[in-house]
């Protein structure tokens, strides 16, 4: 391909230049400005750009544009955000076969399943699913509220089944009570899970086991510790590093520390919530997630962040040091699914910034997406530093009702430290102009079947924020229905973003853009799903069901 007009040489004839024989940091330039499909395409043309094509710069700039929207491999993104930014323990073969499969699974993850979903055998007698998780895309934790909890393991192949690639790995059976909650966490090294759960029944108490992931025996679940508490409480959280399990009431959150010896008192740190005025509303606490050094409370209509960090380092007296924060809802939430916390530090500012994705769920309204960030000064910033600051932004909306018009958030506001003993109280916040959702000016809600919508029985986000499913039950039918969603990438240079989390600097929430994979017809409640959870980097989606039984949907991708 001629890339040049012809000139006149000093010894002989005109030549003309090709792209063959321009420079090496053209050429990178060019292939920077490709994607995937393009640079596999333009490496069959010629010798030249195929050896270009396998340069690592290339596959670097693509991964740090394809990690804003494509969920990637943990530790790629951990080395890429901190430890290692020039990917020097990855080849240019490897990070191309990241890419590759990422985009695989992107474009097979919004398509209908054509495979009927295939069911994991129940183990004995249970059937009352209190909750399922995914871990490190592979494990899947199934807890029994019986007293039961199975350790499957995702991808194992040739198991002689066609279609099968899960084997139970371990299990543990306990005879005590109901089980009602349970939280799981991973260590640092992501060798080691974590797994707390709490009984209603009398009597109350709450159990914490480790499971070593790289040496799965019949005994893997090895108890450290019993909690015995005076009341039920249920078990919200998991902080490893701190060695914490957070339990919640109501109104008031517990952390207890599980490294104490036992039969020893634990060491406790009881964090009130703030009350409010909601003409009676019922505001208790429905999730609780671990944000830097503090800890989120999401509430039914409100959220709030709490520092602990400070109270459980002794470096305080009683009082934490810095301030509260808060966020009011115009919306009643009956579920919430958050993404793993993200932080970054502004040497320039001499602050911290905290960040998590959450899909919040109103029975009535619908699935709202918020992005959560939390700004506060570092230690070595000087007294005259801004004080913490929380801002929530709606990034998007998958509206169940024509209502939907009127939903706003409500601005954040600060509540300030008050003396020991005082009466705590919500001070008022300055409101500003509310952003309707359905005004004229900002409408990004198509005239869609939001009338036709029934409501969601269950729904997850990924860990990396990147992907979500919600499972819908229709209005007048018997059908469910299982919604995916993905982030979408970001718009050509020039052109406007359609997605609302690109486009949230101008504060415009958007209808998020779901897709039906799934659906089942069945007069039988038992086949209601009322638990999810799925793998973000392969798409394998597990359903729990009211029965107690779990199944399986894989994507429908090459071999």
């Amino acid at each position: 391909m001629d890339i040049m007009p012809p000139f006149q040489s000093m010894d002989g004839p005109p030549r003309r230049q090709n792209i063959q024989t321009a420079p090496t940091e053209i050429l990178l330039l060019i292939f920077s400005r490709l994607d995937v499909p393009d640079i596999l395409a333009i490496r069959l043309t010629c010798r030249t750009l195929y050896q270009v094509s396998f340069e690592k710069l290339i596959w670097m700039s693509l991964m740090q544009e394809q990690q804003r929207y494509l969920p990637l491999p943990e530790d790629l993104l951990v080395s890429l955000n901190s430890l290692d930014p020039h990917l020097q323990s990855y080849s240019s073969q490897a990070l191309e076969s990241i890419l590759k499969h990422a985009l695989l699974v992107s474009n097979a993850w919004p398509r209908p399943r054509k495979s009927p979903p295939w069911k994991i055998q129940r183990q004995g007698m249970n059937i009352i699913l209190a909750g399922m998780d995914m871990v490190l895309d592979r494990w899947l934790v199934v807890v029994y509220s019986e007293g039961a909890v199975y350790l499957y393991d995702t991808q194992v192949s040739n198991l002689g089944e066609p279609g099968k690639h899960v084997v139970l790995r371990a299990s543990l059976d306990l005879p005590w009570g109901i089980m009602s909650s349970h939280a799981i966490s991973l260590d640092s090294t992501n060798q080691k899970l974590v797994l707390a759960i709490a009984c209603s029944m009398p009597p109350f108490q709450a159990r914490v086991y480790e499971i070593e992931l790289k040496e799965m025996m019949d005994d893997s679940f090895r108890l450290v510790r019993i909690v015995i508490m005076p009341s039920p409480k249920t078990v919200r959280a998991l902080d490893i590093k701190e060695r914490l399990v957070v339990f919640s009431n109501d109104s008031n959150v517990e952390l207890w520390r599980w490294d104490e010896e036992q039969g020893h008192v634990m060491r406790t740190l009881m964090i009130t919530a703030q009350p409010d005025n909601l003409e009676e509303l019922w505001n208790g606490i429905i999730a609780v997630h671990f944000m830097g050094p503090y800890i989120l409370t999401f509430k039914a209509r409100s959220l709030e962040l709490h520092d602990y960090e400070t109270l459980l380092d002794g470096r305080s007296s009683g009082e934490p040091t810095r301030q509260s924060l808060k966020q009011r809802f115009a919306m009643t939430f009956r579920d919430v699914s958050f993404s793993n916390c993200s932080h970054s530090r502004n040497l320039i500012s001499q602050t911290i910034t905290y960040e998590t994705t959450i899909i919040a769920y109103d029975a009535i309204q619908g699935l709202f997406q918020y992005s959560v960030q939390l700004t506060f000064p570092t230690e070595a910033a000087s007294s005259s530093a801004l004080p913490p600051s929380l801002e929530v932004t709606l990034i998007g909306v998958y509206p169940l009702s024509t209502t939907h018009a009127g939903i706003f958030a409500v601005p954040p506001s600060n509540i300030f430290q008050t003396p020991p003993g005082s009466q705590l109280s919500t001070p008022s916040p300055t409101y500003t102009q509310p952003q309707y959702i359905g005004s004229s000016s900002q409408r990004h809600f198509s005239a869609s079947d939001s009338s036709s919508r029934g409501f969601v029985s269950t729904g997850s986000l990924g860990l990396q924020g990147k992907r979500a499913i919600w499972v819908e039950r229709k209005r007048s039918t018997t059908a469910r229905e299982v919604h995916v969603w993905s982030r979408e990438p970001p718009p050509p240079v020039g052109e406007s973003a359609s997605d609302g989390y690109f486009s949230g600097y101008q504060h415009v929430p958007v209808e998020l853009g779901a897709r039906v994979v799934y659906s089942v017809s069945s007069y039988d409640l038992r086949d209601d799903i009322t638990h999810c959870t799925f793998s973000e980097l392969s798409g394998k989606i597990v359903l729990g069901h009211r029965s107690g039984d779990v199944s399986i949907l894989d994507l429908d991708t090459p071999t």
